[in-house]
């Protein structure tokens, strides 16, 4: 079963993750058994799919928390997903981004 195999290489995965990123960013990975409901699947239309502007605080405040990441391909991916998160955040909730 591959949760089961998952939970055996949960240490190896977590080491893995924090070794790339640089420091002990991630503490825990959470697996479950189930299958995806058809309506929570991203179709192009789904607005986590859609593009969204990206604020310049957006960004700021992403490079700032990706900063710690050592290698520059994952911490500028990194960025762009916060940034792109973020921008989402301030849209919906009118309001800057949490830290």
């Amino acid at each position: 079963m591959w949760l089961q195999q998952l939970i055996f290489l949960k240490p190896t995965l977590l080491a893995t993750l924090n070794e790339r990123a640089g420091s002990e960013m991630i503490t825990d990975i959470a697996f479950r058994v189930g299958e995806i409901p058809p309506d929570a699947k991203h179709e192009a239309g789904s607005p986590s799919l859609q593009k969204v502007t990206v604020s310049e605080a957006a960004l700021t405040e992403a490079n700032a928390h990706a900063a710690a990441v050592q290698d520059p391909d994952l911490r500028h991916r990194l960025a762009t997903v916060m940034a792109e998160a973020f921008s989402r955040s301030m849209l919906k909730d009118d309001g800057p981004p949490s830290p």
